[in-house]
């Protein structure tokens, strides 16, 4: 969970100024406002990866046999 968020957090770090500068005519407010909706998919899918990701170590455990 911890490296998907902050990778995430790093995505957004460089992502929201570049649509503020391209988008939006620099205005910082109003690309963080569009972009806020995302954040909200962002920690589902990140809540999502977590809880499936002991089920996928099982699948690789039972791989490797």
């Amino acid at each position: 969970f911890a490296a998907y968020a902050i990778s995430s957090l790093i995505i957004y770090a460089f992502g929201v100024p570049v649509l503020s500068a391209v988008a939006f005519a620099g205005n910082f407010g109003a690309a963080a406002t569009y972009m806020a909706p995302f954040l909200i998919w962002d920690a589902v899918k990140a809540v999502i990866a977590a809880g499936l990701l002991p089920l996928a170590w099982r699948g690789v455990n039972s791989i490797k046999r």
